[in-house]
């Protein structure tokens, strides 16, 4: 599978991902189980950090910033303007703003509540269903990034979904 970040040569998502996994799984074993705990926590910190920055200045891009309006003023005003199928209480301008403010704040506490996991209850980071969740919104979040998105949140989100899998990799067997 190739990733292709804007008109960067591409770089397959095996060298990116299946290499260092690879390491990780023939060198664990030689790893204690405190130093595996250390390096679980770091990687998970490290992973939550993307989301809590990338969803901050997302956040404050939203309402403080013209960086999230169409480069169209003519589309701005017609957003303003036209109502949306499922109700005309909300014109699309403020649904644009709430779509950005709400995706903005789920990141964020999305980074918070595994930034905390990892900082204050470390033995939550090894349930498997609360791993697999994280890993999976986080896989979720590269796609996105990469169907719907730019390079920044593209790479972003790569470490992250990088860092939570090294995370849970060096966690079996234990």
């Amino acid at each position: 599978m190739l990733i292709w970040i804007d008109n960067f040569p591409a770089i397959p998502l095996t060298l990116l991902l299946y290499q260092p996994i690879t390491a990780l799984i023939s060198n664990r074993k030689k790893l204690s189980i405190k130093n595996k705990t250390i390096m679980e926590k770091y990687l998970w910190i490290a992973g939550s950090l993307p989301f809590i920055i990338l969803g901050s200045i997302h956040l404050l891009y939203t309402f403080f910033t013209n960086k999230l309006d169409s480069r169209s003023k003519t589309l701005n005003s017609e957003m303003t303007r036209s109502f949306l199928v499922l109700t005309t209480a909300t014109n699309m301008w403020k649904a644009w703003k709430g779509f950005n403010a709400s995706h903005s704040s789920g990141t964020i506490y999305f980074g918070l509540v595994n930034m905390v996991l990892a900082l204050q209850y470390p033995m939550l980071m090894q349930n498997s269903l609360l791993q697999s969740a994280t890993v999976i919104a986080a896989g979720f979040y590269v796609w996105l990034a990469k169907n719907f998105w730019f390079r920044i949140p593209f790479i972003g989100m790569l470490i992250s979904f990088a860092c939570f899998l090294y995370a849970v990799v060096l966690n079996l067997g234990n």
